[in-house]
């Protein structure tokens, strides 16, 4: 088994291992990988005289790219920037995310939080949002998607449960409650947001665990902890 590269965050004590890089080694994704599987079928009848590997370089999903420009568009506006000027298909899933965001009272957001958990396990992430209601602490997820679920993603429930978990570090918020969590989806028709139970947060970390312990046993070499001398 090829080892995978996991993105750690060198900038902390250990260089803790990514929590979305945890969840993408451990977690299967099988409906991720029929829809590449599909989009890359569709890319070669439509040029059968291109080389795969030069359809793909040139017009291959381009998912993952648009999700970053959305969560940049997202961040500036959240850091006071205001409204980018921006086109395109990240340009509009923007405005759908700015009308649902105003569509109720929404608490000033610290965007981009860096977390990280620091008891047996230690891992790191950033959560695309962090606001305080009532000395109780939110995170917010965006997920840019093709088609809108019906019910979050388990892995994606899962990711926010590991964030939650840092920020109940007392290292981090002694006084503050255990936060909230959403999952917030945006698509070019619209935005959907689901709202995390505190019995549905608890069983979404016990997953992140799980796949913590399977990450460290299938590759070692990539989730142990990183001493200064070692770097």
């Amino acid at each position: 088994m090829t080892a995978p590269k996991i993105r750690r965050y060198t900038n902390l004590p250990g260089s803790p291992p990514s929590v979305t890089e945890i969840l993408s080694a451990a977690w299967p994704k099988p409906d991720l990988q029929n829809w590449f599987v599909t989009e890359t079928a569709k890319l070669a009848r439509e040029h059968p005289e291109t080389p795969i590997d030069q359809l793909l370089r040139k017009h291959g999903p381009r998912g993952a790219e648009r999700g970053t420009s959305v969560h940049k568009l997202i961040a500036a506006y959240l850091s006071g920037l205001g409204e980018p000027a921006t086109s395109g298909e990240a340009e509009q899933m923007f405005y759908h995310w700015l009308t649902w965001w105003h569509s109720k009272h929404r608490p000033p957001c610290q965007p981009e939080v860096l977390v990280a958990y620091q008891g047996f396990q230690k891992f790191a992430g950033t959560a695309d949002a962090v606001s305080t209601v009532d000395s109780e602490i939110h995170v917010w997820d965006w997920k840019t998607a093709s088609n809108m679920p019906d019910e979050p993603w388990p892995d994606h429930v899962a990711q926010v449960a590991a964030y939650a978990a840092c920020l109940r570090d007392p290292l981090y918020y002694p006084a503050i409650m255990a936060p909230r969590a959403y999952v917030v989806y945006i698509s070019l028709d619209g935005v959907r947001d689901f709202s995390i139970s505190p019995g549905d947060l608890s069983d979404a970390w016990d997953a992140f665990l799980a796949c913590y312990q399977l990450a460290a046993h299938l590759y070692p070499d990539q989730m142990k902890e990183v001493s200064h001398a070692d770097r």
